[in-house]
């Protein structure tokens, strides 16, 4: 998979010099020339991001090519937002295969684009994976050399499965900590197509599907719902306030597209690139589903 890094611009709008004027000051963000959003100075840049997926889970990923990705994180909420521009993997499909490709896979795509493991972990697992791989070819080996001297026949050496599970140090920030709340884990697995990476999902609700069109573009709407609270451990391995405690993970993930959504393959239609808003927050009751919304109206997409 080719992944390209395109520049991602931070335009700061500059306050008001009335001193009577308390609003609070902006920062306006933009994806290149693809969309922008205008949000308060909780939000800051990400600016270590490059387009998912990250290398070691590039051969475990679905089939889904980003192009460009921005990543904004509030500290104090907190809470993270992601704006992507990807290709099409939908084409030939339906908004009902989609609905239910989602549904099945929803928790999954998120380890896999939005929220992996730390870098740290993933190389340290895959060292232990293949430290583990070693030791059980070199003792196939010796078995196989035991076995040569033997007058009888034996049975052809049993390889045993390579397995390797590994829970992650997160650091402080707000992707780290949703990546946690994701998946607190990854798994290292040898099959018969390769090596694989997974993660330690977490149980999650997954609501309906929505679908909704703002300005000229559809989007289709996924929900994932933490089954599990905040606890005393999570507010001190996050530096979290006490009022934080009890509240539960939110994962939204809108796909988009110039309407009507392109399921359809058509030759004489340029504009078949898929946008992304992917959205992580808590909430101590209700749903703040009206909260993403609002967010997700926000955003100025150009094309």
């Amino acid at each position: 998979m080719l992944l390209c890094v395109f520049p991602m611009v931070l335009v700061l709008d500059a306050p008001q010099s009335n001193a009577q004027d308390f609003a609070p000051v902006a920062r306006s963000f933009s994806l290149s020339d693809h969309a922008q959003i205008t949000l308060t100075t909780d939000w800051l840049v990400r600016p270590d991001i490059v387009p998912p997926p990250s290398p070691l889970l590039i051969a475990s990923a679905p089939s889904l090519v980003f192009s460009e990705l921005l990543l904004l994180e509030n500290r104090r909420a907190p809470a993270i937002l992601q704006i992507g521009v990807s290709d099409n993997p939908f084409l030939g499909s339906d908004a009902q295969q989609l609905d239910t490709r989602m549904h099945e896979r929803l928790a999954t795509d998120l380890f896999y684009f939005f929220f992996p493991p730390p870098r740290t972990c993933l190389a340290s697992a895959k060292t232990t994976f293949e430290e583990s791989r070693r030791k059980e070819e070199e003792r196939l080996r010796k078995e196989e050399e035991q076995q040569e001297g033997k007058k009888q026949t034996t049975s052809a050496t049993a390889r045993q499965p390579i397995v390797l599970s590994q829970r992650c140090e997160f650091s402080p920030t707000p992707l780290d900590f949703y990546a946690a709340q994701l998946s607190p884990g990854v798994v290292f697995r040898a099959t018969e197509k390769g090596d694989r990476v997974e993660g330690q999902l977490r149980n999650f609700y997954l609501p309906p599907m929505e679908q909704v069109e703002i300005r000229d573009k559809t989007f289709f709407i996924f929900e994932a719902r933490a089954e599990r609270t905040l606890e005393r451990s999570d507010s001190e391995e996050f530096g979290l306030p006490d009022d934080r405690r009890g509240m539960r993970p939110y994962f939204f993930w809108a796909i988009g597209a110039n309407s009507p959504f392109p399921f359809a393959r058509d030759p004489h239609r340029k504009d078949l690139e898929l946008f992304h808003v992917v959205y992580a927050c808590l909430s101590l009751d209700g749903n703040p589903h009206a909260e993403f919304r609002e967010l997700l109206e926000r955003i100025a997409f150009h094309h």
